[in-house]
């Protein structure tokens, strides 16, 4: 899956780069709980954004477009629990960048799954799961090479689907 791997890479680079990250301190127990609570949590998102909201956007703006909106509308809807985290605002920008890439990588599995919201919902699920499963309960989550990352596999994605007209480039 693309999170884990994203999730992995950013592990690694900041290793390699002496950022001094603690090794994951990963409880099955925990990560189990973590995962459900995720996914309950991203199937009552995804029911929105994804199973009500997406199609209708994708068939006036196409599926880049409607996933663009909706990434931009769902990064916002997050900053007000991001500020009140003490997030910065570099902090936050970095995380947006991020979180509408996964939009754009998400909309494209739903479309290429056969329009499946419940595999949306584990995407964003395990996309969470993630970020918690770095050391110190996600302190050491680095949003601006995994905004990078992310957003380089999205653009792949983008030039696959205009290259091979998978999906409408509109």
């Amino acid at each position: 899956m693309i999170s884990p791997a994203v999730s992995a890479a950013v592990f690694l680079i900041l290793r390699l780069a002496g950022a001094g990250v603690p090794d994951p301190q990963i409880e099955i127990l925990s990560v189990l709980a973590l995962a459900a609570v995720f996914l309950v949590s991203a199937l009552c998102e995804e029911a929105g954004w994804t199973g009500f909201a997406l199609e209708p956007l994708q068939a006036r703006l196409g599926w880049l477009g409607a996933s663009l909106l909706i990434g931009g509308v769902w990064a916002v809807w997050h900053v007000p629990a991001l500020v009140q985290a003490h997030r910065s605002a570099g902090w936050i920008g970095w995380w947006a960048l991020g979180t509408v890439a996964m939009r754009v990588i998400m909309a494209w599995f739903f479309n290429a799954a056969g329009r499946s919201v419940f595999g949306a919902a584990v995407l964003h699920a395990v996309s969470n799961l993630c970020w918690q499963l770095f050391p110190v309960h996600g302190s050491w989550f680095d949003p601006r090479l995994n905004g990078l990352l992310l957003s380089a596999v999205a653009g792949a994605l983008i030039v696959r689907c205009r290259q091979t007209a998978a999906l409408p480039a509109r």
